[in-house]
């Protein structure tokens, strides 16, 4: 891992997640937790559904034309 510039963490945030970027951040001085991106979600997974999700609502519908005859 000393090979990266640096390494993103994109863990659950859970207990686990948590184990496991403490102690990759003792371990390793490029390492950088990203879950502060999707705080508010179990993981990554559930923030990129819900932005999908939420894009979908604000799609706007193009008119329609009517043909003249």
């Amino acid at each position: 891992m000393e090979n990266y510039q640096k390494i993103e963490l994109y863990l659950d945030n859970d207990r686990a997640g948590d184990l496991l970027a403490e102690k990759l951040n003792k371990l390793h001085s490029n390492v950088i937790d990203q879950r502060n991106q999707h705080k508010d979600f179990k993981d990554l997974n559930e923030y990129l559904i819900s932005k999908k999700s939420e894009e979908q609502i604000h799609i706007e519908e193009k008119p329609t034309y009517k043909m003249r005859r």
